[in-house]
């Protein structure tokens, strides 16, 4: 669930204060789905950073599960979108020297993720879920690319050598060493 309640966001612009969001309200209620739309500069994307818990509004409350996150710690904040809130930027902001794998793979690594190659590939081919959990909240500015066949035949080449390795660890499915899943954001 979240809930925006008077969202107020300011910037100063060359002297000028610009009102990016002004008295926001609104509710959106687990497993609908909406769309945010606007002319350029009306406030959208401002709206996505503090959904997304990129940036904290000037005054307001949101709260995202039941919880208040526009006052949290940055700390507390990382851990949220860590575990619970999947990005997609309209330039989707892959590092250039990594594959698909392995830039799927790279916030695995910083969640210290020990199957975080395993878990891409799974990722990649399936498409609904990250880390085998559906995100409470998806932050998207542009639909998702698709793969090149390169990226799939790399994705399914990684999720054949996982599968032989886990058969060869007598793991059969799964994979070894699976980590608990984080305690959910309350609703």
């Amino acid at each position: 669930m979240i809930q925006a309640d008077d969202l107020v966001k300011t910037y100063t612009l060359g002297g000028e204060t610009i009102h990016a969001l002004n008295h926001i309200s609104f509710r959106v209620n687990e497993g609908e789905m909406i769309a945010v739309t606007g002319t350029s500069g009306s406030g959208k994307s401002t709206l996505m950073h503090i959904l997304g818990c990129l940036d904290k509004p000037d005054a307001g409350r949101y709260l995202l599960g039941g919880e208040d996150v526009a006052w949290l710690s940055g700390n507390r904040l990382a851990e949220i979108r860590n575990r619970h809130i999947g990005f997609v930027f309209q330039t989707f902001n892959l590092l250039p020297r990594l594959s698909a794998l392995e830039n799927v793979e790279l916030p695995l690594l910083y969640a210290g993720n020990d199957n975080a190659k395993d878990r891409a590939a799974e990722a990649l081919l399936e498409r609904e879920t990250i880390d085998g959990k559906d995100l409470e909240l998806i932050v998207a500015g542009e639909p998702l690319p698709e793969l090149t066949l390169d990226e799939i035949e790399e994705v399914d080449e990684a999720e054949h050598d996982s599968s032989t390795e886990s058969e060869e660890e007598g793991q059969g499915e799964g994979f070894p060493g699976d980590v608990p899943d984080p305690e959910p954001i309350p609703s």
